[in-house]
């Protein structure tokens, strides 16, 4: 029966990670529904489950990505070689532009929006580790999730690709992406709201927002979330742990496969609904 818990928890959160649902704070709800506690190794599983789903569903858009760092290196290397010679009375040619092309521009914009995410997680994680343990706390974040996603679907289209970013508008989206280290707070609502915010286009922001799930995601898993058991619970085994992996490996790469449609104004408010639905229940269960 236990085993059956673990498994339902770890498809919740894998199916709500790349939609605009938190999948950490379903998780914690979910598993206080069932009557069990996730303890630091079950949702490391389910974070690990998420992450290795995002790696395998956006591997040619993580291929294109890797080209590009390799790119900026090989250009950035030339550029230097050339500075040299000039320096030298050398003959040398003209730089290398080195930001050239969507996908380096989707990739300094990332490593833009990074800087604020991750200051802020740092600066949120005593608030976190109490809100992974409080209903009430997550509940607060599926209410946040709704509001953005609300707020983001009565923005304008917009057409501006990566190229036309600015760093300001790669802050942005990281500064929104800070808060989402809490429970209940969505990442692919928040870069999709702070992506909208700035004119982004959707095509792109559901790019970014793909990758940044997968960055934030990583950093958790590397950094651990606190999540108290319940009172003589005894730590997940291996089992357990598997199981949870492969619960939110195997639901997450399926709605990932389908959910960049659902990243539009019709569907954000449906999705508003339904986070604000989730906070009423967390609020209820709580009680």
């Amino acid at each position: 029966m236990y085993i059956l818990k673990v498994l339902i928890t770890g498809l919740a959160a894998g199916a709500a990670a790349f939609v605009p649902l938190s999948g950490t704070g379903l998780s914690v709800l979910v598993s206080r529904i069932l009557g069990f506690g996730i303890d630091y190794r079950l949702m490391k599983m389910i974070l690990l489950g998420i992450f290795a789903a995002g790696v395998a569903a956006c591997y040619p858009d993580l291929l294109r990505l890797l080209g590009a760092l390799i790119g900026i290196i090989r250009d950035l290397i030339s550029n230097l070689q050339t500075f040299v010679k000039s320096r030298r009375g050398d003959t040398a040619y003209g730089y290398k532009r080195i930001l050239a092309g969507n996908y380096r521009w989707m990739l300094a914009m990332i490593g833009i929006a990074l800087v604020p995410a991750l200051i802020i997680g740092a600066l949120i994680h005593p608030a976190a580790r109490f809100a992974y343990g409080n209903l009430l706390a997550v509940s607060m974040g599926f209410f946040v999730t709704a509001l953005v996603l609300l707020v983001s679907s009565y923005m304008a289209g917009a057409d501006k690709t990566p190229k036309k970013m600015k760093i300001s508008d790669g802050l942005i989206i990281g500064l929104f992406d800070g808060f989402s280290f809490l429970p209940g707070i969505s990442k692919i609502a928040v870069t999709s709201g702070a992506g909208f915010l700035c004119g982004v286009s959707r095509k792109a922001t559901v790019r970014i927002s793909y990758m940044m799930v997968l960055i934030l995601t990583g950093c958790m898993i590397l950094r651990g979330v606190y999540t108290p058991m319940f009172p003589n619970q005894v730590p997940a085994g291996p089992g357990a742990c598997v199981v949870a992996f492969l619960g939110a490996l195997v639901s997450g790469y399926y709605v990932i496969r389908r959910s960049s449609r659902l990243i539009s104004r019709r569907y954000e408010r449906r999705f508003a609904i339904a986070n604000m639905a989730l906070g009423i229940l967390t609020v209820i269960v709580y009680l």
